[in-house]
């Protein structure tokens, strides 16, 4: 498997960091994770096919993690050489989101004319296969505000023996969902964006903590506010996990 990051920023608009976006090829098939503002242009910018994605996983519904998906819908409807299947993953009530979205931006999508198909399926506890992949999700006990959807999933991904765990947004109140997900994974793709504790998000020393008890290989602190990004945060995670820290940048690529 192979991890891309395309966005490891947040709604603060930053010359170097896209908002949430991330693709994971694995078992010969390639996984959109979240798709932010610039993530749709961010994918060719990475040497990578946009019509060459047929599967993508949304952790919750805020702006900032499902901005392309209407570029992207549309993108595939109209410049695809074939039809182009598309399945769709989102926690519950990601079916009315999507409802509401293509009604606003194109409600003709089922046209014979358009040349896509889209799936869609509501997560919560579940255990699936994708081709040679897991996919195993968790309904994270914090509740989202602000968006349509007031639930977030955690994805684990497993294929030939690996396993990389995703999140999105995260705070303290889904500390032991998060363990629970990653625990003995090879990678934990983290939410990193609080400064201070009593955020909507997870700090330094939360990522650490988390990291630690889950017992994973490699953690990979993202989604950076511009006030985390002051802090030391390999120092910080440091003090309470002992291996390895890779910080995201956009255009990151991990082999896992």
């Amino acid at each position: 498997m192979q991890l891309t990051i395309l966005g490891s920023g947040t709604l603060y608009p930053r010359t170097a960091r896209s908002e949430s976006g991330y693709l994971l090829a694995a078992g010969g098939q390639v996984f959109l994770l979240d798709s932010g503002a610039g993530t749709k242009r961010q994918i060719v910018r990475a040497g990578q096919d946009v019509f060459a994605i047929h599967h993508v996983f949304y952790t919750h519904t805020h702006v900032d993690h499902v901005h392309d998906l209407p570029g992207l819908l549309w993108t595939w409807a109209h410049a695809s050489a074939t039809q182009h299947l598309v399945n769709l993953f989102g926690p519950p009530q990601f079916a009315g989101f999507y409802e509401q979205l293509v009604r606003a931006f194109y409600p003709n999508i089922s046209q014979k004319q358009n040349k896509i198909s889209v799936t869609l399926q509501e997560l919560r506890n579940a255990n699936f296969a994708v081709g040679a992949v897991t996919v195993t999700t968790r309904l994270l006990t914090e509740k989202m505000g602000s968006t349509f959807c007031s639930d977030a999933v955690g994805y684990r991904f497993t294929c030939n023996g690996k396993s990389i765990v995703y999140c999105g947004d995260s705070s303290e109140e889904s500390k032991d969902d998060v363990i629970t997900l990653a625990s003995g994974a090879d990678v934990l793709l983290i939410d990193c964006g609080a400064a201070k504790s009593g955020q909507d998000h997870l700090t330094p020393e939360l990522v650490g903590q988390i990291a630690a008890a889950a017992q994973v290989r490699l953690v990979i602190p993202t989604h950076f506010y511009p006030a985390v990004e002051k802090l030391p945060i390999k120092k910080i995670i440091r003090r309470y996990y002992s291996g390895k820290i890779v910080l995201a940048k956009d255009f990151l690529k991990i082999k896992i």
